[in-house]
C-alpha cells in the first residue's frame, strides 16, 4: 500500500472549478462501499477545517479523519508530520465539508 496521501491542492480545485458558472452546484462523490460500488454525490456545506488524517485498513482511501482526541483525551499526542512521505502516524490536511 502506498504511504501517501494522494489528492489536488487548493490551486488544482480552483482551476478545476473556474469554468462553472457562479450559480452551478458541486458536489463530493465516494464509493459507498456496497458490492456495486454505489457513487455516492455529498453536499458540500462550506466548513473547512484543518484535521489530521492517519492509515486506516478500513478505509477504501487507505486514510481516515482522526478522532480529535487520542485514548486519554488529549490531542496533544496526535501526531502531525509536514511530509507526505514516509512511515508518519498522520498528516495535517484541510477537509472541506
Amino acid at each position: 500500500m502506498s504511504t501517501q496521501f494522494r489528492t489536488i491542492t487548493k490551486a488544482q480545485l480552483i482551476d478545476a472549478l473556474e469554468g462553472l458558472d457562479d450559480n452551478d452546484l458541486v458536489a463530493f462523490s465516494a464509493d459507498y462501499g456496497d458490492r456495486g460500488h454505489t457513487m455516492q454525490a455529498l453536499p458540500i456545506h462550506g466548513n473547512v477545517n484543518e484535521e489530521y488524517v492517519q492509515r486506516s485498513g478500513y478505509s477504501a482511501s487507505g486514510w481516515a479523519v482522526a478522532e480529535s482526541t487520542d485514548d486519554d483525551g488529549d490531542s496533544d499526542d496526535i501526531e502531525s508530520v509536514e511530509s507526505m512521505d514516509g512511515d508518519d502516524r498522520s498528516i495535517t490536511i484541510h477537509i472541506i465539508s
